[in-house]
């Protein structure tokens, strides 16, 4: 069985990082909603989102850019060789407004 089969085998893992909790909620449920058989990971800092990285096996991330403890674009440079680059979708959100 190849990696990619047995990645499929054990459900879909979404790791959703955000640190504003309105938004983080919001984005959460709709996520459940959208995929109720995948496993939402839910991290409100950077930091918290590295450990995931560190000890699950990630499928998409999602990563707001805005995080208390960091920039996204930090987060990404320095975690892009953990979630499989560039096989791992990343979604990008940002609450930059102009």
């Amino acid at each position: 069985m190849s990696s990619k089969k047995k990645k499929r085998c054990h459900g879909v893992n979404i790791l959703y990082i955000d640190g504003h909790s309105e938004d983080h909620r919001f984005f959460v449920d709709r996520l459940k909603q959208a995929f109720p058989d995948y496993r939402i990971l839910e991290a409100f800092t950077g930091e918290i989102g590295r450990e995931f990285l560190q000890r699950e096996r990630i499928d998409c991330l999602v990563l707001e850019l805005d995080l208390p403890d960091m920039s996204g674009f930090e987060f990404l440079t320095n975690s892009v060789q953990r979630i499989g680059s560039p096989y791992t979708p990343v979604v990008v959100l940002t609450r930059t407004h102009h």
